[in-house]
Formats: structure tokens, sequence, C-alpha cells
């Protein structure tokens, strides 16, 4: 209460349970400096750091991911500032903060922005209720009663959103400025889709000779009725759309456990910098599991997962090295997914 930072560490910590008001630069600053720093912040209560551009949570140059999870974070300047960071901010409360919920930019390109957004609630901040500089994962989440949902500032501005409810902000849902490219879906990819997208004056805003794939999301018309153009402004491409709403929940407090086996494309695909993400869900409890990454040859290359898991959703980081830790060259790589007796197999290109 009252001082700079309330929590400030450059080494990896454990944070729970903890109320933090009233600090004038962050609430909890977590950076990396020569060691990594992969700290958890739980069940946390950060609010009211609004003096100049104070942020409840600022996660700066941590190539190792920082966990926040399970907080309520409100009424700050930012809500969470990101920045050469590749959190995970998992089911968590951002609201009302006086700029932005949360904050996403990276000034350096020898660490990859890269967080991941899931079951959060992200409701009445001023500007935006998420701001993109770069690429992230946005899934499961309602954005609502912002000034835009999801605001995307540069080329380099391109992250995954899927299962989200983005409804009643002012200005628009989505915003994709200096073409921007947030992909809300794209059937042929495997990314996004699956959004909730209504009410509110502009679903989608680009810029000109920007396409923004937005397939297979619901725009709020009944069932045969076809979304109001009127609702776009530049060109978005939500042909096929659903008639149907996805996204029931209204406030996302918890995981519901996944109906189906899945594996998703990996994102980015191609890889940047860091590395790239893979996503699978398991629906039944305690199976015996497996995701190994292979070269062209069939050789086996990495083996990223092998062990029992009980039902869930989960993610995995390939940062494009063997078994041995050492980095592969450059090419077309698969990755199989086996959930007892069931394979599933996708392609990734691997960029250096």
């Amino acid at each position: 209460y009252d001082a700079k930072w309330g929590i400030r560490s450059k080494k990896t910590i454990q944070i729970s349970n903890c109320e933090i008001e009233n600090c004038s630069i962050a609430g909890i600053y977590v950076w990396e400096e020569g060691t990594s720093n992969s700290s958890t912040i739980t069940s946390c209560v950060i609010n009211n750091n609004n003096s100049d551009e104070a942020a409840g949570i600022l996660i700066w140059n941590c190539q190792s991911t920082v966990t926040v999870e399970d907080c309520a974070i409100n009424s700050n300047v930012y809500g969470i500032w990101v920045s050469n960071a590749r959190p995970d901010i998992l089911n968590c409360d951002i609201k009302n903060n006086l700029k932005t919920g949360i904050m996403v930019t990276q000034y350096q390109s020898s660490i990859v922005t890269w967080p991941s957004i899931e079951w959060c609630l992200i409701q009445g901040n001023e500007q935006n209720g998420i701001y993109f500089d770069t690429g992230g994962h946005v899934s499961n989440t309602k954005i609502w009663e912002n000034g835009y949902g999801i605001y995307c500032r540069y080329s380099s501005s391109s992250p995954f959103i899927d299962h989200s409810k983005i409804i009643q902000n002012d200005a628009a849902g989505v915003r994709a400025a200096n073409n921007a490219k947030p992909v809300l879906g794209d059937v042929a990819q495997g990314y996004g889709q699956n959004n909730s997208i209504y009410d509110q004056s502009i679903f989608v805003y680009t810029t000109p000779q920007n396409t923004i794939m937005a397939e297979n999301c619901y725009w709020g018309t009944q069932p045969g009725m076809p979304p109001l153009p009127n609702k776009f402004k530049g060109d978005v491409d939500y042909d096929p759309y659903l008639e149907y709403d996805p996204v029931t929940y209204l406030a996302p407090r918890s995981r519901s456990k996944p109906s189906v086996l899945s594996l998703s494309q990996s994102y980015p695909n191609p890889s940047v910098k860091g590395g790239t993400t893979i996503l699978y869900s398991i629906p039944s409890e305690n199976q015996r599991v497996s995701l190994i990454i292979y070269d062209v040859s069939g050789r086996r290359i990495k083996t990223l997962v092998s062990k029992t898991q009980a039902a869930g959703n989960y993610r995995v980081n390939w940062d494009g090295t063997n078994d041995r830790g050492r980095a592969v060259a450059p090419g077309i790589y698969f990755y199989q997914l086996t959930v007892g007796n069931k394979p599933l197999t996708r392609k990734m290109v691997l960029f250096k």
C-alpha cells in the first residue's frame, strides 16, 4: 500500500492471496535479469494503482512463462501490462481500469511477446479491453463494455481469438489499425473461430486493403439471416458464419471439460522467434498422453509430453530444439498427439 511497487522481483517467486493497492508504478512488477523468472501470481486483489501510468501487474522481459491466475485486477491505469514476455493470464477479472485492461507491447525483437489470455472477464476499461502491438491468443474470454473490445495497432498485431464473447463495446468490438491482422476465424488454417460478436455499433473495423479473417463466428442475427453488412467497416471475411451463439456464458469463472479429443494448429505458423504453441484437449480422465515432434522422414525430433493426464485443455510450447536441446533446421515438421490408442497429427513450418 502506498509504495512505488507493492512487490518487485527479478527472480521466480510465488505470490498468492495478497491485496495490493495505491502503488505509483505497479502493484506487482516481475522481470528477468540473468536468470529465468517463471513467477506465479494467484488469487490476488490488485486495485487502485492509478497514478500516472501505473499498472496493476507489470510483466517485463520474461522469456519464461509467468502465470497470473484467479486474480481481480480493477481500477488501475493499466490492469496488466505485458512487454517482451509471454505470460499465461487465466481466469481473471480485469475491470474498470482507466486506460486498458491488458496492454501488450514489444520494444525489441529478441524476446517474443505472445501472451495467452483464457477464461477472463474484461469489462468496463475506458480505452481498450485488450491492446495488442504484437501477437497473442485470446480464448473463452468475455470482453464487454470497454471503449474498444480488442485494439490491434500495427501490422505485427496478429492475435488469434476464439470462443470469446465480444459485445457492448462503445467504439467497436475489434479494431484493426495500420494493417493489423487479428484472426477471428480462419477455417482453412484452423485458427480462431466460434466467437460471438454483436450488440455494438461496429463489430469489426479495419483499414482499407486489409482483410480480416472472421469465419465461423456468430454476429447476433436470427437463423437464416446473414450478418448486417453495415456493422462492418472495411473488408471482413465473415462467410461462413454461425447461426447460433457458441458462447452462452456471461462471466466465465471455471473451465469446462472438453467433449472431444482435439489437436489445434500450432500458432504462430510459420513459427517466430521463441517457438510455437500447440493446444490440445482431452475429454477422458487419466489417459496416457504423448505429444511428439517428427521431421518429414518420420524421425522423432522431440518428445514434448509423455505422461498420464486428466481431462482438460492443455498448452505446450516447442522452442525449435530436439531432445538434446539443440536447435533444429528450419523446415516442415509434424506433431502427433496420441491419447490411449488414438493418434492425431498436424503439420507446422519452423522458421528461424
